[in-house]
């Protein structure tokens, strides 16, 4: 019987000593986890910030692609003005011998 109550005393013992290692572990990772939060949101902060600065960069992408499209579109339509001047020219060169006579017979 005495045998048995000592073990029993030392069960009971090591099973507080467990309880307390376990406490001060809960309380250690507590602490940790409290610890953490500031840098988690620091990080969630961050995170949005890289998103963000991926859709300005996107979009800064984009302006460059619409701004070369702006440019060509300019040279076709500075082009095709140049061929209907071209044109306009040709004619005002066809009239030149009918006028160039006219005046030839007033003077």
């Amino acid at each position: 019987f005495f045998f048995k109550a000592t073990l029993l005393q030392q069960v009971s013992e090591l099973l507080q000593s467990i309880k307390g290692q376990l406490d001060a572990a809960y309380a250690i990772v507590d602490d940790l986890e409290s610890s953490i939060r500031p840098i988690l949101k620091e990080l969630e902060e961050l995170q949005e910030k890289i998103k963000s600065m991926e859709h300005v960069e996107e979009i800064s992408r984009q302006v460059q692609q619409l701004k070369k499209k702006l440019a060509w579109s300019w040279v076709y339509d500075v082009d095709r003005q140049i061929e209907d001047l071209a044109l306009k020219i040709e004619k005002l060169k066809g009239r030149i011998p009918t006028c160039q006579a006219k005046i030839d017979r007033q003077v």
